[in-house]
């Protein structure tokens, strides 16, 4: 039996600034064989399971709700909203209630991780070093989609309700169809935005997967293989 004996120095208080500049450096190496070192592994193991908790609590949970509410959304509620306008020519109340909540929780949701994104960036040393990581770019790019995307839903059903209060009928006949295929326009796109929505969302929680350790090694391999690729 070998036993090994390391002098942390205080690395175990997560309050301490030696500590933070530690993993700060660990975070930003390119040299793998760091990683190699018995040191640097016992420290890793031993700070994993405190990381690992606030994590899954404050991160990777709300993100997981994100992901169900917004594939709800665009998958349910966003088809039945527009088979109500298709065959009522109207959308029904309840549907009118849903949208409006499930756009506050995603409003809601997406700032929320608007303000931690904006919280890396003001430790970040480098700006350019920040956004110059793929993940921080994808990080970003589904949350200022899913505002469009809120926005142009929002914006689409007041126009639909203002159309309600004028009388079709009594417009020309040559209006109507430049009106429909207008109305298709903007439907297509918006579900063009959320299936591009739904992939950048799906990428982002294939990268909290790597928390789990009986996936980090692949995850970690095949996104390596996909960049050198």
């Amino acid at each position: 039996m070998q036993i090994s004996v390391f002098d942390f120095a205080q690395l175990h208080h997560f309050e301490n600034k030696a500590e933070e500049a530690l993993f700060e450096a660990l975070a930003d190496t390119d040299e793998t064989e760091l990683f190699e070192v018995r040191f640097v592994q016992a420290l890793l193991e031993f700070t994993y399971p405190a990381i690992r908790e606030p994590i899954i609590k404050w991160l990777m949970a709300p993100f997981i709700l994100l992901l169900a509410i917004f594939c709800y959304y665009s998958i349910v509620h966003f088809e039945a909203v527009e088979d109500s306008y298709r065959e009522l020519g109207h959308t029904t109340t309840f549907l009118m209630i849903e949208g409006f909540l499930i756009r506050i929780c995603l409003l809601g949701l997406a700032l929320y991780f608007m303000l931690n994104e904006i919280t890396q960036i003001q430790r970040s040393k480098d700006l350019w070093d920040y956004f110059n990581d793929l993940w921080n770019l994808i990080d970003w790019a589904p949350l200022i989609l899913l505002i469009i995307s809120l926005l142009l839903s929002a914006v689409d059903q007041i126009r639909h309700m203002a159309i309600n209060e004028i009388d079709i009928r009594v417009m020309h006949r040559n209006d109507l169809p430049d009106y429909e295929h207008a109305t298709l326009q903007i439907t297509q796109f918006q579900r063009y935005l959320n299936a591009i929505v739904c992939l950048f969302l799906w990428i982002k929680m294939y990268y909290f997967m790597r928390i789990q350790r009986n996936v980090a090694h692949l995850i970690t391999t095949i996104t390596e293989v996909l960049i050198d690729m």
